[in-house]
């Protein structure tokens, strides 16, 4: 009489010693100000060597440094329409000013991998979240990719990373994580859904 041998393929929780500080979920941050160029706030200063009787000599005015102001423009506000009024010499100071912005943030995607999948998107053994990050910002890298419960996985400091968790175990359940960038904030947070184990599904027994 022949036996039958049931094979169970069980997902094993693995014990890591995490040694990597844990940052915890921030999202991004990243509204910083900067300088432009404010053309409309530009200012000339407008010299008359011999100016009308009752006009002044010297005039300043707000035109955009990228045109010469034109003489119907100088008679009118340094002296009046029709005055004659014109500069002989003239200089222009550009104008800046500071806005908000916010740069693009790191970003963080995952999947699930399977060495043994099962029916209804289980898997019966061997799961992995593969993780991928990116940080668009030049000069700033992901340090690492992190859970709610600590570091998820530790890949070496680049603007683009790839990593894999293992330690899931069994059962069914969202898995969150977030990337953590070099500039001092985190991606938005993504999930996926870990469906592992024996005895969930039938058709992992």
């Amino acid at each position: 009489m022949k036996s039958k041998v049931a094979l169970v393929i069980t997902c094993a929780l693995a014990l890591v010693v995490v040694t990597v500080a844990w940052a915890g979920y921030i999202g991004p941050n990243r509204k910083t100000t900067k300088k432009v160029r404010d053309p409309k706030n530009d200012k000339w200063t407008l010299i008359m060597n011999n100016p009308p009787i009752g006009c002044p000599s010297k005039c300043t005015i707000i035109h955009t440094c990228d045109e010469h102001p034109s003489v119907p423009r100088q008679e009118k506000l340094c002296c009046g329409e029709g005055s004659g009024w014109k500069a002989d010499s003239s200089s222009c100071l550009m104008a800046f000013k500071t806005i908000t912005v916010n740069l693009p943030p790191a970003t963080v995607s995952g999947s699930i991998s399977c060495g043994s999948p099962g029916d209804d998107s289980w898997c019966c053994g061997a799961p992995s979240l593969d993780l991928s990050a990116n940080e668009p910002l030049e000069g700033e890298v992901i340090t690492r990719i992190e859970g709610p419960s600590g570091v998820l996985c530790n890949p070496p400091n680049k603007p683009k990373v790839s990593c894999s968790w293992i330690d899931g175990g069994e059962g069914s359940y969202k898995v969150s994580y977030w990337a953590v960038s070099s500039y001092s904030d985190t991606s938005e947070q993504a999930s996926n859904r870990w469906r592992c184990g024996h005895p969930y599904p039938p058709t992992c027994l």
